[in-house]
């Protein structure tokens, strides 16, 4: 979808009728901004079921992952009960494998059906992230942390539980985005391997700085 060729490869589906004008459109928002919304695209009893499973496993304390602040990753039955917790800085890790309502949720088919027509290929899901609270983290890019095997073949779903408010910490993306300079952490690499933090730091100062 980035390619040069976007418009007229764009063009040709559109002829030959692989895609439909709406999607399209989305195609063409993607290509632009570099996200599309869809509004109101999971049922309101799937996210309910979801949310009943999340309370669900945190009372069963399986030995599912979850990746928090100040401990790294360690296993739900090993962290104190969340009124315990000195902190809001966690978010469970492939939540999907504990819920089917979750799964339901990861490969819904509006978010299949649309990644399809971007990556003109089958998908694979390879993790799911759930907050409970915002996670608070800065600017940054995806594709530097989680890493596909063709780096500009990632696409991420971000669905909301809940009624969202600037005041519960949303989302926030810049449009257009995608297509800056990608940062370099070292080495003439754009991934992070983990090492030196402050590179972190700088690569939430960078983008800033560009997409402001």
């Amino acid at each position: 979808v980035d390619r040069d060729s976007f418009h007229l490869e764009l063009d040709q589906r559109l002829t030959i009728g692989r895609i439909t004008p709406d999607e399209a459109q989305l195609l063409c928002q993607w290509h632009d901004a570099g996200y599309v919304i869809f509004r109101n695209a999971i049922e309101p009893g799937l996210i309910d079921a979801m949310r009943l499973d999340y309370e669900r496993v945190w009372a069963e304390r399986p030995a599912s992952l979850v990746l928090s602040e100040g401990l790294g990753v360690v296993p739900l039955s090993q962290l104190p009960a969340r009124e315990q917790l000195t902190h809001h800085h966690y978010r469970l890790m492939d939540f999907h494998n504990l819920s089917e309502a979750a799964a339901r949720i990861f490969l819904h088919p509006r978010i299949t059906h649309f990644f399809r027509l971007v990556f003109e290929d089958t998908q694979v899901g390879m993790q799911s992230l759930t907050f409970e609270y915002s996670s608070e983290q800065g600017s940054h890019q995806d594709f530097a942390y989680v890493c596909a095997d063709i780096l500009s073949h990632l696409g991420a779903a971000w669905i909301a539980c809940e009624t969202i408010r600037p005041e519960n910490g949303p989302l926030f993306l810049y449009p257009g985005s995608h297509r800056i300079k990608k940062f370099v952490f070292g080495k003439s690499s754009i991934v992070f391997d983990g090492r030196e933090p402050s590179r972190v730091e700088a690569f939430t100062g960078y983008l800033e700085q560009e997409c402001q």
